[in-house]
């Protein structure tokens, strides 16, 4: 949108300047002090105040030896008086106005930058599944790893990953995957408890932090996952198709050095998982 802005200001200048200006009818002249406008327009816009005028003076400079070298060796006038000052001050003012457009929009669009970078700061919530999203996984794994160091109470990390997402999506579309990903968030919130951390860390992947869990419970727990997201139905086309999995899981111990480490010995469970 604000690029056609743009467009449509240069625009309305540029043929502000021609009608205002009466050219010599066919002279080549006219058509340079066009050519020179529409460079210092499009300089403006694409560079700033700065080199708008930069060019502006260049092209001043250059009419004046044209104008001058003209005179000397051809004994003629180019421009009139009256028409060398309008050719000065439309320049310089489409030097200006272009630039200060140019550094309007430049401040629109860092604003609008900074905004967006607050705004995506400030949400932690995974669109498709409702879950908190990654940066907010690793924000409640370090509070709960600190916790745990304080009541030495147990807890446990567990990640899930749906294999051959990629594939999947070729075959049955990216809204399929959406319902694939929903179905697996529906079953998670059925099967664990309300104060279990839940979880979308990436495209493919899932973590639960299962509070004042064991890792005793894990094959218990794997097995469970492993059942209920054994088969999918697809939606659109109402095949059941099997699911290939992976589960990494990794519990509180007091030897650890941070959060960091459980969540690395979680990823290497979940990497070297046979189903």
């Amino acid at each position: 949108m604000i690029v056609v802005y743009q467009i449509i200001f240069f625009i309305f200048i540029l043929l502000f300047g021609i009608s205002s200006y009466s050219f010599k009818e066919g002279g080549w002249e006219s058509y340079l002090f066009i050519a020179c406008i529409i460079t210092v327009s499009i300089v403006g816009l694409m560079n700033g105040l700065s080199a708008g005028l930069g060019f502006s003076l260049l092209f001043l400079f250059l009419f004046g030896t044209l104008m001058l070298w003209n005179q000397i060796y051809a004994n003629r006038l180019l421009w009139e008086t009256n028409e060398i000052i309008y050719m000065m001050f439309f320049l310089l003012l489409m030097a200006v106005l272009t630039g200060i457009q140019r550094d309007w929009v430049n401040s629109v669009l860092r604003v609008n930058k900074e905004m967006f970078e607050k705004f995506d700061g400030l949400v932690s919530i995974d669109e498709t599944t409702g879950f908190d999203n990654r940066k907010r996984f690793f924000m409640d794994l370090e509070e709960e790893f600190k916790r745990s160091d304080r009541t030495n109470l147990p807890f446990t990390l567990m990640l899930i990953r749906i294999q051959h997402m990629e594939q999947f999506i070729k075959l049955y579309g990216a809204s399929e995957a959406e319902h694939l990903l929903r179905y697996i968030a529906d079953q998670m919130l059925k099967e664990f408890r309300l104060s279990d951390g839940k979880y979308r860390i990436d495209s493919s992947t899932f973590a639960i932090i299962l509070v004042n869990a064991s890792i005793e419970s894990k094959e218990i727990i794997v097995a469970k996952m492993e059942r209920i997201l054994s088969t999918y139905l697809l939606v659109n086309r109402s095949i059941e198709i099997t699911l290939t999995k992976s589960f990494g899981v990794s519990g509180y111990q007091m030897e650890q050095s941070d959060y960091m480490e459980l969540y690395q010995n979680a990823s290497t469970d979940l990497e070297y998982y046979v189903q």
